[in-house]
This record gives structure tokens, C-alpha cells and sequence, in this order.
């Protein structure tokens, strides 16, 4: 190309979402257009061209508010089309938007002031800068398409409003000077060819996508009542030490949580049998927190809003007795009034009393209960399967029909197929799996390697799986200062790890379309075993991490 035609280019680059299916082509346009239109990426004002003059005009209509770092180059921003206010997604050349829902947000400035249906948003702006719920029309149902396809926008079926954005070099003068920047520019009348440039393609995963929930982040019982020892309400208080000694090097407090000044509090561990006195004996500490969690309601239907708005399904609970704290998070599921589209569902465990099998084959009655095959789904181990018959039998008592059975393992996936026969299992699964240390990388090559090994084996057999992905293995509660063990550590899978474990996992679900009834995290909140949990994290400065949640989200349908 010759030097006198490298005028002055702000941006030639519309990006244009449309449905492509596999192996399709970028499209590209050339297009002249006598209606030139300049923006000015440095985003407080645009250029206008004309072919002999330009000017420089305010942006009066929108503010931008954050990076979305996930889309290289995209900003949100809230802008104002016809009196009301959207939350969007575009580009500092202002080429596309997109409409965004508020957890979409990464400016921790920038937040909603009650829950709301993601579809709706308002049409104000909240005094500390965030959009209020909307009592009026849904979106993008009622769009309001005249102000985009005045200014030159056209929308597809995706929801995104994007224009050809054509810039004719002005004659004078010579050098433009936007900012600080200075671009040189040589005169020229011909009218540039735009090219329309189709983004990257994602395939979404369109089957169900699970999470783990193992929660143990609830306010320390142990101080506040002093109850009689319980392993496993002692482990909520010994959270807050492990938390606070990690709390600078890894995200350990869920957005719910609370950093303060530094609070003694006593730590039982150690626990063993005293045979002498028929109980329990135990050491005890008194250490120094700088952490806790009070957890509400509001909380538990907050955390259920990301989960569903990112694209997950169901959430598989660790089942506990109700009176242990570690029941409170499913328990709070049960009460909330904002589940929406979650799905819930148990991993059981052994010597369930007839109460407990009877409330929770109630459970698995609702309409919010996880199924497959309208099947209500039930994970068991080799340790609980043994009562499988006793939740049929209420099952078909209550009118229930059969059990979608999931026999799962702690480290890897079952492989005896006389058990799978034995019980009538449906599908086989993992908790997590067990490789000892390695790295992430390793993580990734050994999911791989289970599944194959597994679909080797089964692929011909009427058991299905329902493959584990795995965000890392830190195991920092077995690294804390009053156990100081050496455990499995398999550092955290980085954003981009996290994606070529999608994409794998696209791989493996297209191959076997027939064997892969859905798929399951490890794990939404073990925050002190994954060390990369996928809720949302609170630093300490208070903003909020969702980087884990939104780059999984991005791949979900």
C-alpha cells in the first residue's frame, strides 16, 4: 500500500454477532457508504467527518463504568437511548452493544440495590451508581429499536446492536489531535472499504451444568453458643483461621463474607476416641481471626442469582443433618423465593434415618428438584448405595416413579460394572479426582485421561457419565498452622486453563452426544480445598471477584 493511503484510520471494524455452525468462515464485507461516521476511541467524544470539515462532539449519553477483561477491548458502559437507561457491553470505537445483565458488572462501584429478574432493568440510575429493579416492561422483549436504527445500528438475533463504522479522512487539516495523541494525516477524497469482521465463535454446552456445594463458611458456632463439641461445627470455626492466614495470597472469603480486626477465638481440633471415657477428647487452641461469615438469606439468594445468571443448572449438595451448620446453605435453597431456573440436588450419605429419607425423597417431588430423563436424580457412594432401595420405596409410595442413580466416587469414577448392574445405576461420576500433587496442567490431562478410560470401557453399556471438571486442589485447611500436613496440592487453574477445559469438554460431549447427560464443577465454594472456587470472592479492599464464574458463564447456553 502506498504511504499516502495510511490516512487517518480511528477504527474499521464493526463486530458483528451472527449464528455460524461449525467450520464456517469469518465473513468478510467490503462496503462503501457516502454517510461517513467517525468514533473516537479514547471514548469521551467522537469525531464526525465530513469530507472537507470535522468536529468534535460530547458523549453526553452514556458513562463508562468498567472493563470486561473476558472480551479483550470491551468496556460496559450505562447509556441512555430514549429517556431510559441500559446496562451494556461494546467497544471503545462504540461499534457494537450488547445488552448485559447487572451481574455483568465489574466495577464493584457499580451495583444493584435489590434482587430483580435479570430480563429487567430500570430506568434510573441509583445514587451509588447502579440500575434500580424495573417495575415496567420486560427486556429485550420491548427493545426500543427506533433509537438504534435511527443512529445506524442493526440488531441480529443474538441481541447485539452493531453498525458499519466508515471514516473518510478529512482534507484539513493536516493533523488531527484527539487527546494527547497526535495522528498525521495525508489528504484524500476516496471513500475506505469497511471490513466486517465476525468475532470469535463459542459453542455453547447445552447440557446440564452442575456445581458441588460443600458449605462450611456460616457463622462460628462454636463462640457464639458454646455448643457440646461436634467435628463438624468445630470445622466452621477453624475456617476462620485457615481464611485468615491465606487471605492475602488466595480468594477464600465468599462475597458474603466479612474481613475485621483481628478476634480471638477458641479452635477444638485434633479430635479422637477415648476409649477410657467413651468420648471424644480433642486439643485446644485459641487463635487470632481477621475473618468470618455471617451468612443471610438475602446472601444464599444472591449467591443462587449468579449461579443462574451465568448459565448453571443445579447445585449437588453435600447432604448433612439439619441440625449441623453445614446443612444451613442447602436449607437456605429450600426457603429461597428467587431459585428461578436453579435446579437442587444431593449427594447422600450413609445411615440416613427414615425422617431424613422421607424429607428428602419430599424434596425430590418439587418441581425445582434436578432431573434427567424426568427422572429425579440422586448421587450415592459405594458407602450409601446400600440404602438405595429404601428411597425407592418412598419414592413409589409418594407416586415418585424411579430415581435417576449417579454412583459417584471420591477420586475417580467407579469402574466395576457389576455394582453399576447391581444397583441399576444410571450414570457414573467423581467428586473430584485424586492424582496427588501436580500441576494444573496435569489436572487437565488427567480429567481427560478418566474420561476416555471410562468411555472406553462403557460407551456400549447403558451406564452414562457425568464427567467432573476440577478449578485446582490447593488443600489449604491441610496447610493450616495448627494441622500443617503436607496434602494434595494442585494450584488453581488460571482463566484460560479454565477455557481449554471447556473446550475439551465440548470435545468429549460432542463425541459421545448420547453418554453425557450433564457435567459438574468441583466446586462452587470449597474455597479453602480448591483454592479457585467459582462463587464470586470479596477482597479485602471489598471488590468483588467474579472472573471464574463469568469465564465458565461464557460457554454455557
Amino acid at each position: 500500500m502506498n504511504l499516502s493511503r495510511l490516512f487517518f484510520l480511528i477504527f474499521v471494524y464493526t463486530c458483528v454477532f451472527t449464528s455460524k455452525t461449525m467450520g464456517s468462515e469469518a465473513i468478510f464485507s467490503p462496503t462503501k457508504s457516502a454517510s461517513p461516521v467517525g468514533i473516537n476511541p479514547y471514548g469521551a467524544a467522537y469525531l464526525k467527518f465530513s469530507r472537507t470539515s470535522f468536529s468534535v462532539l460530547a458523549n453526553e449519553d452514556e458513562e463508562e463504568i468498567g472493563t470486561y477483561t473476558l472480551v479483550p477491548g470491551s468496556v460496559l458502559v450505562i447509556k441512555k437511548t430514549n429517556n431510559t437507561f441500559w446496562l451494556l457491553q461494546t467497544d471503545k470505537q462504540r461499534s457494537y452493544y450488547v445488552i448485559r445483565g447487572r451481574n455483568f458488572v465489574y466495577d464493584p462501584n457499580v451495583q444493584i440495590d435489590k434482587l430483580f429478574n435479570s430480563a429487567r432493568l430500570a430506568n434510573e440510575v441509583t445514587k451509588s451508581g447502579g440500575l434500580k429493579a424495573s417495575k415496567t416492561g420486560d427486556l429485550p422483549a420491548k427493545w426500543e429499536i427506533a433509537w438504534w436504527e435511527e443512529n445506524g445500528y442493526t440488531k441480529n438475533a443474538e441481541g447485539v446492536y452493531s453498525k458499519i463504522i466508515i471514516v473518510i479522512d478529512p482534507v484539513d487539516p493536516d493533523t488531527i489531535v484527539v487527546d494527547t495523541t497526535v495522528i498525521e494525516v495525508v489528504p484524500d477524497t476516496t471513500v475506505l472499504d469497511t471490513v466486517i469482521v465476525e468475532p470469535p465463535f463459542i459453542e455453547k454446552i447445552k447440557i446440564p451444568v452442575g456445581m458441588i456445594m460443600w458449605d462450611v463458611y456460616y457463622r462460628d458456632y462454636w463462640n457464639d453458643e458454646n455448643p457440646k463439641y461436634d467435628p463438624l461445627i468445630n470445622y466452621v470455626s477453624e475456617t476462620r483461621l485457615v481464611a485468615s492466614e491465606w487471605r492475602d495470597q488466595f480468594n477464600v472469603v465468599p462475597f458474603y463474607g466479612q474481613y475485621h480486626d483481628p478476634e480471638k477465638i477458641k479452635i477444638r481440633y485434633n479430635v479422637r476416641w477415648d476409649q477410657a471415657s467413651g468420648q471424644n477428647i480433642y486439643d485446644e487452641v485459641e487463635k487470632e481471626v481477621t475473618v468470618k461469615y455471617d451468612k443471610s438469606q438475602d446472601d444464599a439468594d444472591r449467591e443462587i442469582q449468579y449461579y443462574d445468571e451465568a448459565g448453571i443448572d443445579f447445585l449437588c449438595f453435600n447432604y448433612y443433618n439439619d441440625n449441623s451448620p453445614l446443612s444451613e446453605a442447602r436449607l437456605m435453597f429450600v426457603a429461597s423465593e428467587h431459585k428461578r431456573n436453579m435446579k437442587m440436588t444431593f449427594m447422600v450419605a450413609p445411615n440416613r434415618s427414615e425422617t431424613e429419607i422421607n424429607y428428602i425423597t419430599d424434596l425430590m417431588l418439587k418441581d425445582y428438584w434436578f432431573k434427567i430423563d424426568n427422572k429425579p436424580v440422586l448421587y450415592f457412594t459405594i458407602d450409601d448405595i446400600g440404602d438405595l432401595e429404601k428411597y425407592r420405596s418412598y419414592m413409589r409410595a409418594k407416586g415418585g416413579g424411579d430415581i435417576y442413580v449417579v454412583y459417584f466416587s471420591i477420586g475417580g469414577y467407579p469402574g466395576d460394572f457389576a455394582d453399576y448392574q447391581k444397583y441399576n445405576a444410571n450414570a457414573a461420576s467423581s467428586y473430584t479426582l485424586s492424582m496427588g500433587s501436580g500441576d494444573a496442567d496435569m489436572m487437565i490431562k488427567a480429567e481427560v485421561k478418566a474420561r476416555n478410560i471410562f468411555m472406553n470401557q462403557f460407551k456400549d453399556s447403558f451406564v452414562n457419565l457425568i464427567p467432573v471438571l476440577s478449578t485446582g486442589f490447593e488443600n489449604l485447611y491441610q496447610r493450616s498452622s495448627i494441622i500443617q500436613k503436607d496434602g494434595q496440592v494442585i494450584p488453581k487453574a488460571t482463566l484460560p486453563q479454565l477455557e481449554e477445559k471447556l473446550e475439551l469438554m465440548k470435545t468429549f460431549i460432542n463425541e459421545h452426544p448420547n453418554k453425557v447427560p450433564a457435567i459438574l464443577w468441583y466446586a462452587a465454594n470449597e474455597v479453602l480445598e480448591s483454592g479457585n472456587p467459582i462463587v464470586p470472592t470479596k477482597s479485602p479492599d471489598g471488590k468483588i471477584d467474579t472472573s471464574v464464574l463469568d469465564t465458565i458463564g461464557k460457554h454455557l447456553e
